[in-house]
């Protein structure tokens, strides 16, 4: 089964939802980042099409673990940040999906926008706090 994460970044103060459009598990992943961070918290496994969460400070991150349920799936992922009318936070928040390769990149060093399989983007004519990305899970499930 492979797995895909989701590292969601901000630099400012937020409340984050992370919404799964193909039904997954999430398993929260603690792990060094080069940025400053909290302590991340370490879960079990969660399955669910939606979570939310915080970055209350300042570089804080998440590690999501995402396994979809079915082979071949199709995942739209999306965020949305409030307060929805910051442009500071419509500057500076995003995610981005990478493979197993991609985090160990990530892990030493490489800017996650360099090794990324996809990345959140502001949705023409959509909301101006909501980041979007799709992507195909080849041979999952």
């Amino acid at each position: 089964t492979a797995t895909t994460t989701a590292a969601v970044t901000t630099t400012v103060a937020t409340t984050e939802t992370t919404t799964v459009a193909e039904s997954a598990v999430v398993t929260p992943t603690a792990t060094a980042t080069p940025a400053p961070a909290a302590a991340p918290a370490v879960g079990g496994t969660v399955r669910a099409t939606s979570l939310s969460g915080s970055l209350p400070e300042q570089n804080d991150q998440h590690f999501l673990g995402l396994e979809p349920d079915s082979r071949d799936a199709q995942v739209t992922l999306r965020l949305t940040f409030e307060p929805q009318d910051s442009s500071e936070l419509a500057r500076r928040l995003n995610f981005w999906v990478l493979d197993a390769n991609g985090f160990n990149q990530f892990i030493g060093g490489s800017d996650p926008s360099d090794v990324a399989i996809a990345a959140g983007n502001r949705v023409f004519r959509g909301l101006d706090n909501e980041r979007v990305a799709s992507f195909r899970v080849v041979g999952s499930g």
